[in-house]
């Protein structure tokens, strides 16, 4: 054998070898700790504006220690709103909306009227804060708009609230939760209140596809603990519920639809190791776990996943393999994962250890350029949560 073959098949795997470790390497960077005075506890998913700025929600910290606003610039973190738990609202919990103008959507869990708000942060007028809705009756508004919302193409906004409507459901005067929408003129309207059998406490961002609502609840309804259920977006009629099969509990994230009609979504409790799932719904309504959380690939996925146009779906799962310092389940910290709805394939792209944040409750943001961005809740230098990125 000639050593010209031999140097072209060494240059051969080379190549491939160094392919194979391109296509593996995945970085992963703290690109903010926060530290209380720009905000304590990121609980919700993050937003992007057509320049690639990252926007978020803190849910405590800030001057008066109802939470924040924040830009980050892929450099620096900016405070853009301090809530002040007032007529402005207070506690931000749910995701952020952007619109094409960068003015950016979300809800309080307290403050307004006593029960939260819905609001819009203005990037060009001022003041930039602008209150929507108050929620002011426990039965007419509901109570704690906590998730985050969806907006059409004509500005209507639509949300849920964890309580309010029927105060009879048998949640102590609570209420089991709403659907709501606010038009662009400022028009509230109450489209659903649960009832306890069709579920209690919606608490994921609503997901739109054509003329129908998507979304979770995370108690009740046909199965013992939450379900994905759906209605007419004009009108909250059409209401369905589905049932899942199997162990399938507490339905925390939303759903995201794929190219072939199937809405992808996570179980906080799920499969036979009540470690959570990923589950999918076929056009057809019909319920399947898909994977199942084993505690060495995470466990207890909260946050609604994001699906790239390959089929990949990217989420994060609330604790892990090693036992920490939070909660009681398997580890407290974390994991970012890509899961291929093809085949099946899960890949943990990240474990949190603590230094670089704990428990990421929300879901995931990407960049034109594929990279991922999210929050930890706790963690960090100061305990207070981190803001991440992750180049898969």
């Amino acid at each position: 054998m000639d050593s010209t073959s031999l140097t072209g098949r060494a240059a051969i795997a080379l190549a491939v070898s160094a392919l194979a470790l391109t296509a593996q390497a995945t970085t992963f960077s703290v690109a903010h700790e926060f530290a209380g005075t720009d905000g304590s506890w990121p609980f919700g998913a993050l937003t992007l504006d057509s320049a690639g700025n990252v926007y978020g929600a803190a849910y405590a910290g800030g001057t008066a220690n109802f939470g924040t606003l924040f830009k980050f610039d892929g450099a620096r973190l900016t405070t853009l709103y301090s809530f002040t738990g007032g007529s402005d609202g207070g506690n931000p919990e749910g995701s952020l909306l952007a619109d094409a103008e960068g003015n950016l959507y979300g809800t309080t869990k307290v403050g307004g009227g006593g029960y939260g708000t819905v609001f819009r942060w203005d990037r060009e007028l001022q003041p930039h804060l602008r209150t929507l809705k108050s929620f002011v009756d426990r039965a007419a508004d509901g109570v704690s708009p906590s998730g985050g919302l969806a907006r059409d193409a004509d500005g209507t906004l639509y949300g849920t609230t964890f309580f309010g409507g029927n105060l009879d459901c048998a949640t102590q005067g609570l209420g089991c939760g709403t659907v709501f929408k606010v038009a662009a003129s400022g028009a509230f309207t109450q489209l659903h209140r649960f009832n306890g059998t069709d579920g209690y406490g919606p608490n994921a961002t609503l997901y739109r596809v054509g003329d129908r609502l998507f979304g979770t609840t995370v108690y009740w309804g046909p199965s013992p603990a939450g379900s994905p259920y759906s209605m007419k977006a004009a009108d909250g009629t059409s209401f369905t519920t589905v049932t899942p099969n199997g162990v399938s509990y507490n339905f925390i994230g939303g759903l995201v639809r794929d190219a072939n009609g199937n809405l992808w979504g996570v179980a906080f409790i799920a499969g036979t190791t009540s470690m959570g799932g990923i589950y999918r719904i076929d056009p057809s309504g019909n319920y399947q776990l898909m994977h199942t959380f084993n505690g060495s690939d995470g466990a207890y996925p909260t946050g609604t996943p994001i699906l790239d146009a390959q089929g990949m779906l990217y989420g994060t799962t609330e604790g892990a393999a090693v036992w920490g310092s939070e909660g009681s389940g398997p580890g407290g910290y974390g994991t970012v994962f890509r899961y291929d709805t093809a085949s099946g394939t899960l890949t943990t792209l990240h474990r949190f250890t603590g230094p670089d944040g704990k428990n990421p409750v929300a879901g995931l943001v990407r960049d034109p350029q594929g990279n991922l961005y999210g929050v930890t809740a706790y963690g960090g230098a100061n305990d207070k949560g981190v803001l991440f990125r992750v180049t898969p």
